[in-house]
């Protein structure tokens, strides 16, 4: 059960990234700015907090299921 949730976890973070990703070109195409820079801190915390959270969620999964 706790397997199952965590490959969710982890196939729904990498989801996110991916679309965190799609959505910073979209607003740099859109207003030529800085993408989630223009959001402050806010937007850095999605832009490097998703990517983060991808790795981890990764790296737990792959100590479950391998160890």
């Amino acid at each position: 059960m706790i397997t199952t949730l965590w490959t969710i976890w982890a196939v729904l973070a990498v989801l996110g990234f991916i679309g965190t990703m799609r959505m910073e070109r979209s607003a740099v195409k859109v207003d030529g700015a800085a993408g989630w820079a223009t959001f402050g801190w806010f937007g850095i915390f999605i832009l490097w907090g998703i990517p983060f959270m991808a790795l981890l969620s990764l790296a737990i999964w792959l100590s479950r299921n391998l160890l």
